[in-house]
C-alpha cells in the first residue's frame, strides 16, 4: 500500500465492524490488497482533482483465512474549496457523468443521486436525494450546492429547478386478484398517492389479458388517487405482465418526464415468449436512468424480471408492501431537480 496516499490533506472515515487499530496492523503487516469500489462517491483520491480511475473509496480485504469482512474506507479532501468559498461537508460522485455534486451543510450526512440525465447542449439535470447523519430525510435548505465536472477541471452552474417526475403504477388486476385483494391494492395505491407531492404526476394502469389506462401521463397524484379509488375494477383473466410493460414505457417515450419510476403489484407472471420478455428488456433500455420496482404480493419469483426489475421486495400488501410504499411516498417530498449548466468563468480551486 502506498501510505503517501492516505496522510493528509484527507480525511479518512472507517466504516464496518473492525477496529481501526486492525486495519493499521494490517497495513504494517503487508497483507493487505486494495481495489477500487465504483459503488461508493467521493470527490478524489489523489492530485488536484477528482480523479476517475481512483475513487476516493477503496475496498481493504484482509483475506478471507481469518473469516474478516472488508474494511469501507472512504478518503476525501478536505482543501478543495467551492465556489462560494466554503469548505465541502459531503458529496456524491457519479463516475459515468464524471461530475461530483458538494455541499457545505454539516448536518447532511448522505447525498444520494437518484438519477442524472443525458447531457443536452452542456447541460443536465441530476436528481437528489438528501439524507441527516440519522437517514432522515431532509426536506429544507441543503445549503450552498456546487457542481465539480471533472472532465473539464472546473466548477458547474447549479440550480436547483422544481422537481419534476411521474410515477406509474401498474397493478395487477387478473383473477387471482378478485376481491380482497384488489380491494386491498387500490387502498394502498391511493393512500401512497397521496402521500407524494401533489404537483407531481402519476400515471395508473391496471392489466390481465388487456391493459386498461385509469389515469393519463398528465394526472397529478392526488387527482389520480381518487379516480383509483372510485372506480370499480373487476378482477378476472390471466396475468400479462411484460404486455403491461411495454404499454407503460412506451407511453413514457411518448410524455418524457425528467425521472420516472415504475411500480408495479402483482401476485404472479403469466408465461410469456422469449420475444416479448427481449423487447421489455430493449424498451427499458431506451428509458435514461428510470426505475421500475415489483412488489410481489404473496407469491415470489426472483428470477421472471430478470433485466427488468431494479428493485423486487414481496410480502402481505396491506402490511409489508403498504410500508415500503408509504417510505418511496415520504421519500419523494425530498427529491430535488438540480439544473447543471455551463463552467463557471470564475469559479475557485
Amino acid at each position: 500500500m502506498d501510505t503517501k496516499r492516505l496522510t493528509l490533506p484527507y480525511r479518512l472515515i472507517v466504516q464496518g465492524s473492525l477496529l481501526a487499530a486492525l486495519l493499521l496492523t494490517t497495513c504494517n503487516a503487508g497483507a493487505v490488497t486494495l481495489s477500487p469500489d465504483p459503488r461508493q462517491s467521493a470527490i478524489e483520491r489523489t492530485g488536484d482533482e477528482p480523479n476517475m480511475h481512483k475513487p476516493s473509496s477503496v475496498r481493504i480485504d484482509v483475506g478471507a483465512a481469518q473469516n474478516l469482512y472488508p474494511i469501507e474506507v472512504r478518503i476525501l479532501r478536505h482543501d478543495l474549496v467551492m465556489p462560494s468559498g466554503s469548505h465541502i461537508a459531503e458529496h456524491v460522485y457519479d463516475p459515468d457523468s464524471k461530475l461530483a455534486i458538494v455541499t457545505d451543510n454539516n448536518d447532511v450526512g448522505l447525498i444520494r443521486l437518484k438519477h442524472i440525465g443525458e447531457p443536452e447542449a452542456g447541460q443536465q439535470d441530476a436528481v437528489l436525494l438528501f439524507e441527516d447523519h440519522n437517514r432522515a430525510v431532509i426536506t429544507g435548505n441543503p445549503g450552498n450546492v456546487a457542481v465539480r465536472d471533472a472532465k473539464i477541471r472546473a466548477w458547474r452552474e447549479a440550480t436547483f429547478t422544481a422537481p419534476a417526475f411521474r410515477v406509474h403504477w401498474i397493478l395487477d388486476a387478473s383473477g387471482s386478484m378478485a376481491g380482497e385483494p384488489m380491494r386491498t391494492v387500490q387502498k394502498v395505491a391511493a393512500e401512497t398517492m397521496r402521500r407524494i407531492p401533489s404537483n407531481q404526476l402519476c400515471r395508473v394502469t391496471t392489466f390481465n389479458n388487456d391493459v386498461t389506462v385509469l389515469s393519463n401521463s398528465q394526472t397529478q397524484c392526488a387527482q389520480a388517487a381518487v379516480g383509483l379509488e372510485t372506480t370499480p375494477i373487476t378482477a378476472q383473466g390471466a396475468t400479462f405482465l411484460f404486455k403491461a410493460l411495454i404499454e407503460s414505457y412506451e407511453a413514457a417515450l411518448q410524455h418524457p418526464s425528467r425521472y420516472d419510476v415504475f411500480i408495479v403489484v402483482t401476485d404472479g407472471v403469466t408465461g410469456e415468449s422469449d420475444k416479448v420478455k427481449a423487447r421489455v428488456q430493449q424498451i427499458k433500455k431506451t428509458l435514461n436512468g428510470a426505475e421500475t420496482w415489483v412488489l410481489w404480493a404473496e407469491r415470489f419469483d426472483p428470477t421472471a424480471l430478470d433485466g427488468v426489475a431494479d428493485k423486487q421486495l414481496h410480502g402481505d400488501i396491506a402490511t409489508t408492501l403498504r410500508n415500503h410504499l408509504h417510505s418511496f411516498a415520504d421519500e419523494t417530498n425530498g427529491w430535488r431537480t438540480l439544473h447543471i449548466g455551463p463552467p463557471l468563468t470564475n469559479g475557485r480551486r
